[in-house]
């Protein structure tokens, strides 16, 4: 199923999928807003950009058998 529109807003109390692959590919900005973020990888968990950025009021934790920075 193929939609073509210049707007699309929804409101749902709960959406759940569960897909064996899942690919987006967004063209400018992709903006996630929540209380909190779970992502969970059982092989490897990738962030590339050319910056990254990781800023928190509190606390920013590395836990890693070994951690490499530079």
């Amino acid at each position: 199923v193929k939609m073509y529109a210049a707007t699309i807003d929804s409101f749902f109390e709960r959406v759940s999928v569960h897909a064996k692959r899942s690919f987006r590919t967004v063209e400018e900005i992709d903006q996630v807003k929540a209380r909190d973020i779970d992502y969970a990888a059982s092989g490897n968990a990738h962030l590339r950009g050319e910056n990254a950025l990781v800023s928190a009021h509190e606390l920013v934790k590395l836990n890693g058998e070994q951690v490499h920075i530079g």
